[in-house]
């Protein structure tokens, strides 16, 4: 069996200080899907672990801690077009590039410096392989590998993997992967070949396909504060009613002009009972 994990590099500013003074690292959610690959390596002998991004040649030195991390090879797609891409552009040059010549191809969820979620979609839309979402454990038992995706109330189901599939790994903590120093040593003088994308035109077709056309960014997330403590510092409860999206004694959101009194008369009142105003 032949395994592909789709790897992203990101720039951390807090590595700066650290003794190699380079900034870049894997993703948490590529480490999470790394560590979902790796942990097949003990239960199957014989599959094989590759790693493909769609990067700059800077992203070498920590996609060559993939390699003494376990992955069996490592390869980069990269072109001028790619510098100003978007999501579909890099999935259709890592599905022309060689992900789509794996049994299953293991991502992370959306990356923490992008964080659209689109690209698995992407790239299994173009290679024609089922999506398996939300996979926190990879197992094998007599008839292949067994996903095990979590659901809801903390609940986890068991499938099988087909032949062919996208698996999408779960929203985890980033897990802690320190090779020896020697293989981090060897991996580092392992040139990282890169390849020039067959396309980075996402082209779909077919009856029945959903083309993904544009994606956007993300919608803001509603916050839902409570009533702020009155034994809370005054500068501490003017700071949570200026947040906003805090809800009245009502239910209503205050600002919408309910029984609440709008987040307005909240602040002055705050203002005035504080003293900062007569």
């Amino acid at each position: 069996m032949n395994v592909t994990v789709l790897l992203r590099v990101i720039d951390d500013p807090e590595l700066a200080s650290g003794v190699s003074r380079g900034t870049l690292r894997l993703d948490d959610s590529t480490l999470v899907a790394l560590s979902l690959a790796l942990s097949l390596k003990p239960q199957m002998p014989g599959v094989q672990l590759f790693g493909i991004a769609a990067g700059p040649a800077s992203w070498d030195p920590p996609l060559q801690e993939t390699l003494a991390a376990g992955l069996a090879s490592v390869a980069r797609v990269w072109s001028s077009e790619l510098a100003e891409a978007d999501v579909p552009a890099a999935a259709a040059a890592l599905a022309t590039g060689g992900a789509g010549d794996s049994d299953a191809i293991i991502c992370g969820s959306a990356s923490s410096d992008h964080g659209s979620g689109t690209l698995p979609g992407a790239v299994a839309e173009l290679l024609g392989l089922p999506i398996l979402a939300d996979v926190a454990a990879l197992t094998v038992d007599h008839e292949g590998v067994v996903a095990q995706v979590r659901g809801e109330g903390g609940r986890r189901r068991s499938y099988r993997v087909p032949d062919r599939a996208m698996l999408v790994a779960a929203r985890l903590p980033a897990p802690s992967i320190f090779p020896p120093l020697a293989r981090r040593l060897a991996a580092r003088k392992v040139h990282v070949p890169e390849a020039v994308p067959a396309s980075t035109t996402l082209i779909v077709g077919g009856p029945g396909r959903v083309s993904i056309i544009d994606y956007g960014p993300p919608r803001p997330l509603t916050r839902h504060l409570i009533k702020p403590s009155a034994s809370a510092a005054p500068a501490d409860r003017l700071r949570l009613l200026m947040s906003g999206g805090m809800a009245g004694r009502s239910g209503q959101t205050l600002g919408s002009g309910g029984t609440g009194g709008g987040l307005g008369k909240q602040l002055a009142e705050v203002l005035v009972k504080e003293g900062f105003v007569g």
